[in-house]
C-alpha cells in the first residue's frame, strides 16, 4: 500500500533514572522541558508540536511507544483497514490518551515482530508558542520530516522489514552491514518521507538484546550547534558511543552519546533526502570517517 504515514510524530521511553535523562537532554541536546508532567510523564519539545519526546519514570528501561503521524483521518481509517486484514487487533486510543498526546485521534497496535506498542494519529496540536531551548541554538529538522529517527534490534529482521512496508507502507532506503565479520549485523533503512530513514532495523550484535532500542536520532539544523553540543560532551565527560564521523549511507554527519538506559543517542547534521529517481544500495560499512567506537562508551579524552 502506498504509505499514508507522514512522520514520526513522536517516542515514548521508559527510564529508571529520569533526573539523569533530563541534565542530557537539557545540557547537550537543549530540549525543552514542559512545566506540566502530563500523566507523570517528562515531556520535551524541540519545535511548536507540544511534546516530541516523553519519558515515563519507573523501574524499567526501553522504549514504551512510538506515534506516527498519517495525513488525514481518511489516511488513519485505511491503515486500520490494512492492520486489521493482517489479523492485527487495534484499539483507538482513549480520550485521557489523546489529550496526553496532544492529538486529534489515533489507534494503537503492538508490532506483531518487534512487540512494540506503535500508535498512529492525525491532528497534532502545534502550539502558537515557539520551541524555547535552554541553551541557544538554531533549532532542529522537523516539520514534515519529523521529529528523527530511532532504531530497532531483531533477529526477525525480514518479518519486520515485511510488516513495516507491506502493511504500514514504508519503503527502503538502503541496507548496510555493520561491524567485523564474525559479529556483523544487518541493516535495514526505511522512510516515509523526504528523511532519509525514520526508522531502521538491525540484527542484534552479539550479546545485545533483542527486540530492544538501538538509538534514537535527532537532526540540528545548523552543523556549529553539533560542535557547541560536542564540545559540552567532553567538558561534561559524558561517555560517547560514536565519535564525530559521516554516515556512508545518508551522508550525516554525527556523534552518538550514551544515555542513562544504555542505549544511545545521536546529534547529526545535514544528509541527503530521498528524492523520486532514489535507488536502493548496499554498504559495507557505516562509515566514510570518524564514528570511532568505544565498547564500553567513555568520555572523550
Amino acid at each position: 500500500m502506498q504509505s499514508g504515514i507522514r512522520s514520526l510524530g513522536y517516542l515514548g521511553l521508559d527510564v529508571s533514572n529520569v533526573e539523569a535523562w533530563d541534565n542530557l537532554l537539557q545540557k547537550v541536546f537543549a530540549l525543552q522541558l514542559r512545566e506540566e508532567r502530563v500523566g507523570g510523564a517528562w515531556q520535551y519539545k524541540m519545535d511548536r508540536h507540544r511534546s516530541r519526546l516523553s519519558l515515563h519514570p519507573g523501574d524499567a528501561d526501553g522504549i514504551a511507544y512510538a506515534g506516527w503521524e498519517l495525513e488525514s483521518k481518511a489516511a488513519l481509517a485505511a491503515h486500520v483497514d490494512s492492520l486489521k486484514a493482517a489479523s492485527i487487533e487495534v484499539s483507538p486510543l482513549s480520550e485521557q490518551e489523546c489529550a496526553d498526546r496532544a492529538v486529534a485521534s489515533g489507534v494503537v497496535f503492538q508490532d506483531p515482530v518487534l512487540g512494540l506498542r506503535t500508535e498512529l494519529f492525525h491532528g497534532a496540536i502545534v502550539e502558537c508558542r515557539k520551541f524555547q531551548p535552554p541553551r541557544a541554538i538554531n533549532g532542529y529538522v522537523t516539520g514534515e520530516q519529523g521529529m528523527g529517527h530511532f532504531v530497532m534490534m531483531t533477529s526477525r529482521l525480514q518479518e519486520a522489514v515485511d510488516f513495516y512496508a507491506n502493511v504500514l507502507g514504508f519503503s527502503m532506503s538502503d541496507t548496510m552491514d555493520f561491524g567485523p565479520p564474525a559479529q556483523q549485523s544487518k541493516l535495514v533503512f526505511m522512510h516515509c518521507n523526504l528523511r532519509h530513514h525514520s526508522l531502521a532495523l538491525m540484527t542484534p550484535p552479539p550479546g545485545a538484546p533483542d527486540g530492544e532500542l538501538n538509538h534514537i536520532a535527532l537532526t540540528m539544523r545548523d552543523f556549529d550547534d553539533v560542535g557547541y553540543a560536542y564540545d559540552i560532551v567532553r567538558e561534561e565527560g559524558i561517555p560517547v558511543l560514536m565519535t564525530l564521523g559521516k554516515h556512508s549511507n545518508d551522508l550525516a554527519t554525527s556523534f552518538y552519546v550514551a544515555n542513562p538506559s544504555q542505549s544511545a543517542i545521536e546529534m547529526s547534521w545535514g544528509g541527503i533526502e530521498i528524492g523520486e529517481d532514489w535507488v536502493v544500495r548496499h554498504y559495507d560499512d557505516t562509515k566514510i570517517w570518524g564514528h570511532a567506537m568505544y565498547m564500553p562508551p567513555r568520555p572523550l579524552d
